[in-house]
């Protein structure tokens, strides 16, 4: 550590003091605004500020400056400068772009030591307005970091900031943009005089402005501690003079000098044997059941693979269960959600393994995070680096792991909860989240598929979020459609491939998902062994070690957690309270005991690099029930079997309880309804319903409540249009023997058979709200089996189904499926111009040329 600290200490000094443009005469902010043209940029003199005074010429003194290069939108950067006092501009140091929106323009620049402050303008208008304090960073931001990490954060901040104490940020969004801004600093506070009228006055000390709240929110400032080496590469790439070509070249080297290495290694000594690969994937097989078929009323899971070699071992491609334990979530009597096994993809070299895991995307959703660093939307905000905490969210946590490329490399496209942060490249690999949790894969289209100055395709509104990476490794069982000439890590133009840990996501033919995590791995071996997983689209993620993981997770309410049969493997093996929020425990485990990336446990925390995670679908049946300590057979038991459940995930499940300690005879009769299963009306296909909520007849038509199904979820609100309509259970007469609630997943909790009081109690251990009191004869719930036959949840004789009954007609929209199917194959001279193009993540101060003019911006790709 101490080594690469010394090492990025002494390129980023080397950089600080290059060889200084020639000096200039004049007023001293029309002559900084004229130096800084040998730099790429131009400012207007009004557009420069000093923040420290005058001196004697010999001390530096710094200035902000909007300043843009070329046709850009303005930035705002921090300039280094010696001017005498004549105005004469001796010499420029350091120029940092501060606020890096190539999307935005900065406006309304003011000055005020140790304060400055400006407006962001879209197309939109002002949309935010941002206070720096010159004075240093929050130290909260770095709180937990060790004294070598405050360091290493000391450089990064110099990189960013143009100072090692780095800025204290106060972002305030807008409400709604405005159509002008302008800016002052006064009596230690900022006034921003906002169009119409509408005025926010910001006190540094404070959070909210303490005039015009309504107007603005504060975006609050996050940092992720980054992975070492990554930090290490980050630090010296963005040197000016350095940039990404040396080390894209020192990094194909290394990996060229490890690969014959270990080549030479593995000629004379042994490959790991089934047993050692068994245990890297932390799993038991000789404990836990294999599937050589799968389930066929679930079509899950997969079957096994068959290996790619001649000489395979034991277990390989023999899918094994990752279900339940201390590590692993699972929904509540479902089958488990994940399985995982190995390969060995390359037959030049043995040692060469492949690790998967597959999951079920019926029962499983995926998303994306931005970092804290990257990728930054248009006005140059990052994401806050963490899965949202909420305790919901959270307890369904189930995995994470590393997304694609840094944005640095080919600026491919991410969009987070319908926020563009970089926007979607034509003809790029995608994975994305549709509402309603549904997961796709695809290529983007281009406004230009024939050719030309074409870019992505608009973002369309059943898109939700997406994460892409360079062109679809495999599809419809062809490795590299698009004849893609580089991927990863080799300079470009280099005929040999990395040979280092890659992974890659893909859509099954089957419509499961699988992750892939590899060592010693080319392009071509993963895509063997997506090939081998029989996918129909497959993704190439992230590479290298410190950068790519896969982690399980478990997280429980504190004090619920499940007992560990072991002592705590800490290189594999994590757990703590979850951070941020109060009364949550989480457990953790890599996928496999030799991954290498950073921060483990990873996903949990705050990270500086955009992430994919998994929750658990809300799915039937759900926990048990509690039951009384003389319980009856079945008491509490969800019942899934037996009923109409038109595939999976199942539509219902039905069981009993008896919910009042005190009076044990009473049997309250409970059914749940998914409402991501059923629709109230026929499909468009037809069919017959599955079952059906028969309330007492006729409706009453001045009922207060009523039962909708809105957005997947159903819902008990007055007014609407109701499927059924009641009174509030609570202070419901003793005549009313049936009720409805919903739970906060939005799924229907019917009950029936008891007095009110009974009725309430019995929706609460299912957490469902008091909900509805259906009062009058005869209400109950059926389930319907086609060719007539019905069955009730109470067990008696069926009867007509009336007119005014809720019917539950079977809904099976597809879990998974293909992104823009339609999207042709191209060659390379087609997509490659478009893809190449950059707009954001280059060298923004480029090294001066003999003839004194900079050297054009590289559009090179990645």
């Amino acid at each position: 550590m101490r080594i690469v600290l010394a090492s990025a200490v002494m390129a980023t000094l080397a950089g600080a003091f290059a060889a200084p443009p020639p000096a200039v005469r004049g007023d001293e902010k029309a002559a900084l605004a004229a130096a800084l043209g040998p730099r790429g940029l131009a400012a207007r003199p009004a557009d420069v500020a000093f923040l420290t005074r005058p001196n004697a010429g010999l001390e530096r003194r710094l200035a902000f400056v909007l300043a843009r290069r070329r046709s850009e939108p303005r930035d705002l950067y921090l300039v280094e400068a010696r001017v005498a006092p004549t105005g004469r501009v001796l010499s420029i140091g350091d120029v940092t772009n501060v606020s890096r929106s190539i999307g935005a323009d900065e406006t309304s620049l003011t000055v005020r030591f140790p304060f400055a402050a400006y407006a962001t303008l879209t197309d939109a208008g002002v949309v935010a307005v941002t206070l720096l304090d010159t004075t240093g960073e929050d130290p909260e931001l770095t709180r937990d970091w060790s004294g070598l990490w405050k360091l290493a954060n000391r450089i990064t901040s110099y990189q960013d900031t143009g100072l090692f104490r780095g800025m204290r940020r106060r972002r305030y969004e807008l409400a709604s943009p405005a159509g002008s801004a302008r800016l002052a600093l006064r009596a230690g506070k900022l006034h921003a005089d906002l169009a119409r009228g509408a005025r926010i006055v910001i006190d540094p000390r404070r959070d909210a402005p303490t005039h015009g709240a309504e107007l603005a929110t504060l975006r609050r400032e996050v940092k992720a501690q980054p992975g070492l080496i990554g930090w290490a590469v980050d630090t010296v790439r963005a040197i000016s003079w350095v940039g990404p070509e040396p080390i894209e070249w020192l990094e194909h080297t290394a990996f060229g000098f490890l690969d014959a290495g270990k080549q030479a290694y593995y000629s004379v000594a042994p490959t790991e044997s089934a047993a050692e690969l068994q245990h890297e994937l932390g799993v038991d097989a000789a404990g836990t059941a294999l599937t050589s078929a799968p389930n066929p009323e679930l079509g899950w899971p997969p079957a096994n693979l068959r290996p790619i070699l001649r000489d395979h071992v034991d277990g390989e491609g023999v899918w094994v269960a990752v279900a339940g334990g201390p590590f692993t979530a699972q929904n509540p009597g479902a089958p488990p959600a994940f399985y995982t096994t190995f390969l060995r993809p390359d037959a030049d070299r043995a040692y060469t393994r492949l690790f998967l895991t597959v999951w079920d995307p019926r029962q499983v959703e995926l998303d994306v995070r931005a970092g804290t660093r990257e990728p930054e939307d248009e006005t140059g905000v990052a994401g806050d680096g963490q899965i949202p905490r909420d305790r919901d969210v959270l307890l369904r946590f189930a995995a994470g792991f590393n997304g694609g490329f840094q944005a640095l490399h080919g600026e491919y496209g991410m969009g987070q909860n319908d926020r563009v942060l970089l926007p979607p490249k034509p003809w790029s690999a995608t994975v994305a989240r549709l509402r309603g949790g549904r997961i796709a894969f695809g290529t983007w289209p281009s406004t230009s598929p024939t050719g030309g100055q074409g870019v992505g395709v608009p973002v369309p509104h059943e898109v939700e979020s997406y994460r892409q990476n360079m062109t679809v490794l495999v599809q419809d069982g062809v490795v590299d459609p698009y004849r893609r000439p580089w991927w990863g890590t080799a300079p470009e133009g280099s005929s040999e491939p990395a040979y280092t840990v890659r992974t890659g996501l893909c859509l099954t033919e089957q419509k499961f998902v699988v992750y892939f995590w590899g060592l010693s791995l080319s392009h071509l071996a993963l895509a063997e062994a997506m090939r081998a997983a029989h996918c129909s689209y497959g993704v190439h993620l992230d590479m290298n070690a410190g950068h790519s993981g896969f982690e399980y997770y478990r997280v429980t309410e504190a004090g619920r957690q499940p007992p560990l049969e072991h002592p705590l493997e800490r290189n594999q093996e994590a757990e703590g309270e979850v951070p941020g929020v109060d009364g949550l425990f989480f457990r953790a485990r890599r996928m496999v005991r030799g991954m290498g990336h950073m921060n483990f446990p990873r996903y949990i925390r705050r990270d500086p690099r955009d992430f994919m995670y998994l929750l658990l679908k809300p799915i039937l049946p759900g926990e048990n029930l509690p039951a009384l300590p003389s319980a009856r057979p079945g008491e509490g038991e969800w019942i899934v079997e037996g009923l109409p459940n038109d595939g999976f995930p199942w539509a219902f499940a039905r069981t009993f309880v008896r919910p009042d300690p005190s009076d044990p005879s009473t049997v309250v009769r409970v059914a749940k309804v998914d409402p991501r299963r059923v629709r109230l009306a026929p499909p468009d296909a037809g069919g017959g319903s599955l079952g059906a909520l028969v309330p007492p007849a006729p409706p009453a038509t001045s009922s207060p409540l009523g039962l909708e199904l809105m957005d997947d979820r159903f819902v008990i609100a007055p007014g609407g249009s109701p499927a059924a309509t009641g009174v509030p259970l609570r202070g419901a007469g003793a005549s009313c023997q049936a009720a409805v609630g919903v739970d906060s997943n939005g799924i229907l909790v019917y009950v029936e058979g008891a007095p009110p009081e009974s009725l309430a109690r019995a929706l609460a251990l299912a957490h469902a709200e008091p909900g509805m009191a259906l009062c009058g004869p005869e209400p109950r719930f059926e389930f319907h089996f086609g060719e007539g036959r019905v069955g009730r949840l109470d067990e008696r004789a069926p009867s007509p189904t009336p007119s005014h009954a809720v019917r539950f007609y079977g809904w099976d929209p597809p879990a998974a499926e293909r992104l823009f199917p339609d999207v042709p194959i191209v060659p390379p001279m087609i997509w490659f111009p478009q893809q190449k193009v950059r707009i954001r993540y280059f060298h923004e101060l480029q090294p001066i040329n003999p003839a004194g003019a900079p050297r054009p911006l590289s559009t090179q790709a990645p």
